[in-house]
């Protein structure tokens, strides 16, 4: 269950436990930090570490499916892109540009729980403060060049 990410983030307070409940008939993840309180991405009162999480995780008796990092300030981001893995390869009509961004970049990348998308997380060097909250519905992957 090691990473890259629990290696470097593990002792931090900013991990949590998901379960995949139904919502509007759609799976979704939705974390805890006990075995009945939810957990939020916005209050640090309710994170827990790495070790924590695993522990909850392992026990088996709390219904959680797995763990999650919370991404609270700029150290860590992450690009979630959907709908491009199919068993275990990227097959969207931008493979190359996605590959291409995977072999570029010092990240961590796992496919996602769905096992239909991939989450690049990237540690950055300078200050990131997202502007919106809500992820746009867009088509094309958008790739900017920061080095310059």
């Amino acid at each position: 269950m090691n990473s890259p990410l629990s290696k470097r983030y593990g002792d931090e307070v900013r991990w949590l436990n998901w379960k995949l409940e139904k919502i509007n008939d759609k799976l979704t993840k939705i974390p805890y930090y006990s075995k009945i309180h939810k957990a939020s991405s916005i209050d640090p009162k309710t994170w827990i570490t790495y070790g924590e999480a695993c522990t909850a995780l392992d026990n088996g008796s709390n219904g959680f499916s797995g763990v999650g990092i919370v991404l609270h300030d700029s150290k860590l981001v992450c690009i979630d892109i959907d709908h491009v893995v199919e068993n275990g390869k990227i097959i969207h009509e931008q493979a190359d540009i996605i590959l291409k961004l995977l072999k570029s970049c010092d990240s961590f990348t796992e496919i996602s729980q769905s096992g239909t998308g991939i989450h690049i997380y990237l540690e950055l060097g300078f200050d990131f403060t997202p502007i919106v909250k809500r992820k746009p519905r867009l088509k094309y992957i958008l790739m900017v060049d920061l080095s310059v």
